[in-house]
């Protein structure tokens, strides 16, 4: 499955080809894939939750192999004391909360190492109702916008109107082409109007 040397330490003797893993290349790679639906999702999220005492707040739990992590790793991460290459990144999520965790296989048995859990920083609840809250006070910010607009129409036209009122009062209706027929004579003999 791969070339050793005896000279190198253990460990670093063997070569393997591209399907083969291990310190002697025993692990067949392709057995080794589908590692994270095996993992038990209520060990994942104790050990997420508890973090460094999951050892003991997890014994409820038949969580054999799992141990905690006490920050996140990077992606290139392997787990202590498995087969080089073994190790897979998974992940559980829930509506809030994401479970990372790592899985890696020994010669006898699957080891997972949890993460700490990572949510998000507001309840998506939270979210949806300030979202709505805030579509009700801008639906009400417009609504008294646009009733001020039109009270201030009503008040500009209430104005006019009392405008053209009193202009109506205080000119007199007269009109320059008619004349009235009934005329006023002084008669300058008598003194007396005819």
């Amino acid at each position: 499955n791969g070339t050793c040397d005896r000279c190198v330490p253990q460990g670093k003797a063997c070569t393997c080809d591209d399907n083969y893993i291990g310190d002697y290349c025993g692990a067949f790679r392709e057995s080794l894939i589908g590692q994270c639906g095996n993992a038990d999702e209520d060990c994942i999220k104790c050990y997420g939750d508890a973090g460094s005492d999951a050892d003991s707040s997890c014994s409820h739990l038949n969580c054999n192999n799992y141990t905690a992590l006490t920050s996140s790793k990077s992606s290139s991460y392997e787990i202590p004391g498995t087969m080089d290459g073994s190790t897979q990144e998974c992940s559980i999520s829930t509506t809030e909360c994401t479970y990372k965790y790592y899985v890696a296989t020994t010669l006898m048995y699957t080891v997972y190492a949890v993460e700490p859990k990572s949510c998000l920083l507001i309840p998506i609840w939270a979210i949806v109702l300030i979202i709505i809250v805030s579509l009700v006070i801008i639906g009400i910010a417009i609504l008294i916008i646009v009733k001020l607009c039109l009270m201030y129409l009503d008040y500009r036209e209430y104005k006019r109107f009392e405008y053209e009122v009193n202009q109506a009062k205080q000119t007199r209706q007269v009109n320059p082409v008619y004349l009235d027929p009934i005329t006023h004579v002084d008669n300058p003999v008598h003194g007396k109007p005819v």
